[in-house]
């Protein structure tokens, strides 16, 4: 079986199809199969997508987010079981450990439309760190007890992006270049602000 035509054909067919625009890259044992890119990185079709366009990777970022916290637990710094008001006292969830935030498991409210209204209400542009403020402001319940259910969370990520900062004394975007990005040789990955920047 050629892999590399089979990639390339899956591909192009994907875009054709509209289930598929961007670039790829598939290798095996560090050898590179196959790569490309389909597409347009503009809604008028003007700018084709490059190998090296840059994306947007919005919440496939998590990854890096668990993979922070995992080298922290590595280095003895926090514990899975370690209950967010461990980091932040004044969180007023009680019972919702890292582990929870992890797995979409800590039944956080949602923060969305909180940011939304201070945004405006400030003039302001909310980053991770308004978070915890949420959390002690909001006055908003929790979607249910933790570990009693799954619900996709963004804000257990956002405050895990807090706690990578408070345990490690950088900022977060610091510590995913100096201990993800560079030793994976990820010199293209950045974290971007997408409305502060």
């Amino acid at each position: 079986m050629d892999k590399k035509n089979l990639m390339d054909d899956l591909a192009r067919e994907a875009y054709e199809k509209g289930g598929f625009t961007g670039a790829w890259l598939y290798a095996e044992h560090g050898e590179i199969v196959s790569k490309g890119a389909v597409g347009y990185r503009d809604p008028e079709d003007r700018f084709p997508i490059r190998e090296d366009s840059v994306f947007d990777l919005a919440s496939v970022s998590k990854q890096f987010t668990a993979s922070a916290v995992m080298l922290l637990r590595r280095r003895g710094l926090l514990s899975l079981e370690d209950e967010i008001t461990k980091f932040f006292p004044e969180i007023p969830h009680k019972g919702v450990t890292v582990r929870h935030l992890l797995n979409h498991t800590g039944g956080l409210p949602d923060y969305m439309d909180w940011f939304d209204q201070i945004a405006k209400e400030e003039n302001t542009i909310p980053g991770n760190d308004a978070i915890v403020r949420y959390l002690c402001e909001s006055g908003d319940e929790a979607e249910f007890a933790p570990g009693e259910k799954w619900e996709y969370s963004n804000t257990g990520y956002c405050l895990l992006a807090q706690i990578v900062e408070t345990v490690s004394g950088v900022p977060f975007e610091d510590f995913l270049r100096k201990n993800i990005f560079e030793p994976a040789g990820m010199t293209s990955t950045r974290v971007y602000h997408r409305r502060k920047d």
